[in-house]
């Protein structure tokens, strides 16, 4: 649910996203009929297009994970349930974001969809986080996150703690933070830009197995390729047919199916299940927020000056609803004056969507941007 397209459902919308989703589907489903073992790991937010979208224009998409979920191993992990830009939400709006998203009473949460077949790890929308969500993750009994560590542009925290091990770069680690009691455990994971740095999935994983055994006690590697599922990667790029026969990332799924499908050190997995019997090799911590983008932080979602306008408008609204409060402290609270604020509130959780701020620059779509201005 990109802030670059539009609300349509053709290819200047979310047109493209269902093409691309039905076929990484579809490919999956092929290689597992061919005896290959391979699944899929999904993370979703639950409003825009779980409980929206997808049952009015995909539907079979949904019955299409489940039936993943239940018969092939796919994962299903959490997001948010607003899509949110979850390092500017309140406490309250953080709390209702994840356990929305778990369960909801529209029946959009992942525990309301997959049953028991969902792992609690989140994967922050846009990779946004910071350190008090230690605390308010496990409060909602979230355990375990999944950052970019990443040394291309588009990332999460890599440039704030010192370079990581090779075992600590593919393996789970602890991730805290002084003053906070509360940890989670932490699955680096890596994008397609990475995977270009190194031309091919093959040429990567044949540099891993040859630094594993290298290592004074060799141990297994995780190497968890996370990529938007709207990407047109997953479906290949056009091009003669004599490179996408050297380099098979340009075909897509695919490509990186036939790259390692013969490697007898490669197994398939998802990070639940690699966690069940991979503790934490390490333990990092940082300071600082993170969101993914051009450079680490929150640089290219600050630069925006609409971002300025709308987030100073949001800020307002929660001032609002704290005066308010505070004036009708010691009394009931007016039937009226509760269906205004709880409005206000489904307002705020909307807006706080990424897709409303969206780190695409230079500027949103107007669609997009004029229904974030309807919000506020």
């Amino acid at each position: 649910y990109h802030s670059y397209r539009g609300d349509t459902p053709d290819e200047l919308g979310f047109g493209k996203d269902i093409r691309v989703i039905r076929h990484i589907i579809k490919v999956l489903d092929e290689a597992n009929q061919a005896g290959l073992p391979v699944c899929g790991t999904w993370d979703f937010e639950n409003y825009f297009s779980l409980e929206s979208l997808m049952p009015q224009h995909c539907p079979d998409i949904i019955a299409a994970l489940q039936r993943r979920a239940r018969e092939n191993g796919d994962e299903m992990q959490l997001m948010s349930y607003n899509n949110g830009l979850v390092n500017a939400h309140s406490a309250r709006e953080f709390e209702e974001s994840i356990r929305r998203a778990i369960h909801n009473p529209n029946g959009s949460g992942l525990q309301d969809l997959f049953g028991e077949n969902w792992f609690n790890m989140v994967r922050p929308q846009e990779m946004t986080f910071t350190p008090i969500h230690l605390q308010l993750y496990r409060a909602c009994g979230v355990d375990s996150i999944s950052l970019y560590y990443s040394a291309l542009p588009f990332n999460g925290f890599s440039s704030f703690v010192p370079p990581l091990s090779l075992a600590q770069r593919y393996n789970p680690l602890t991730l805290g933070y002084p003053g906070i009691e509360e940890s989670m455990t932490l699955l680096p994971c890596y994008n397609v830009g990475d995977l270009a740095d190194h031309l091919t999935l093959r040429r990567w994983v044949k540099d891993l197995r040859r630094a594993q055994l290298a290592l004074p006690e060799p141990q297994d590697l995780l190497l968890l390729l996370d990529q938007d599922a709207d990407d047109g990667f997953w479906e290949g790029f056009s091009a003669p047919g004599w490179l996408k026969k050297r380099f098979s990332t340009l075909r897509g799924l695919n490509g990186l199916l036939d790259d390692v499908q013969d490697l007898d050190y490669v197994e398939f997995t998802t990070p639940g299940r690699y966690l069940q019997n991979h503790p934490p090799v390490g333990s990092i911590s940082f300071g600082q927020d993170t969101a993914d983008g051009s450079f680490d932080g929150l640089s290219s979602w600050t630069e925006k000056w609409s971002n300025h306008q709308l987030f100073s408008g949001l800020e307002r609204a929660r001032i609002l609803d704290l005066q308010t409060r505070r004036l009708l402290q010691g009394q009931e609270m007016p039937e009226a004056v509760q269906v205004r604020l709880d409005a206000a509130f489904e307002a705020r959780l909307r807006l706080l969507s990424t897709t409303h701020f969206g780190m695409a620059a230079p500027v949103m779509n107007l669609t997009r941007e004029r229904t974030a201005r309807r919000l506020v």
